[in-house]
């Protein structure tokens, strides 16, 4: 990838936290890199293409942030407890999640994105299986139910922390977090911890 094109994929992951993949334009993406559109246009023929980068890029970003993390963290628990909190860092600035961001935007996508975003919503829900598997696998999680359901249940609570954030403030944001991410983290009395 040229440094670029990882350019414009940072700057529109940024527009896309923090005002959706509806409302920023080329045009926006340009003002903020002091480029022309017509530079855009010539790394990502169109606004879909990038979306579908955007996907790719994100997806890559989350294999390699917990690959890095499963090598640093004892265990499945604390790596889940990581990313999640890797990830929070970005909502001080009232960003939300890319990919809830997209979902939000799902009927303005172009049918080829809304494919690719159902792909990588997915992913992203598998990567979370796969460590809260692992996680309970190992002892100390409990898990209420199958799998997948729960690590769709755990991704939604934590993006829907983000959106309320935005409105009720960072005391909201840490306690809520708190709450999410505590049964992750490793218990306190060698007790079992119910997610």
């Amino acid at each position: 990838m040229t440094e670029r094109r990882q350019e414009i994929l940072t700057v529109a992951l940024r527009l896309l936290c923090s005002r959706g993949y509806a409302a920023f334009s080329y045009k926006d993406i340009a003002k903020v890199m002091g480029i022309t559109t017509a530079s855009l246009h010539y790394h990502f023929e169109s606004k879909e293409m990038l979306g579908l980068a955007l996907c790719d890029y994100i997806e890559e970003v989350q294999t390699r942030v917990a690959s890095d993390l499963a090598h640093r963290e004892p265990d499945d628990r604390a790596v889940l407890a990581s990313f999640l909190r890797r990830w929070a860092v970005h909502w001080a600035d009232g960003a939300i999640c890319p990919i809830a961001s997209l979902q939000s935007d799902l009927d303005a996508l172009p049918p080829a994105l809304q494919q690719r975003l159902a792909a990588l919503s997915k992913f992203e829900i598998g990567l979370v299986a796969r460590h809260l598997q692992r996680a309970a696998d190992g002892g100390g999680l409990t898990l209420a139910g199958p799998t997948e359901e729960e690590a769709a249940l755990l991704l939604a609570a934590y993006k829907g922390v983000a959106l309320y954030s935005r409105v009720m403030g960072p005391s909201f944001r840490e306690t809520m977090l708190g709450r999410i991410i505590g049964p992750l983290e490793p218990p306190n009395e060698n007790r079992d911890s119910q997610l």
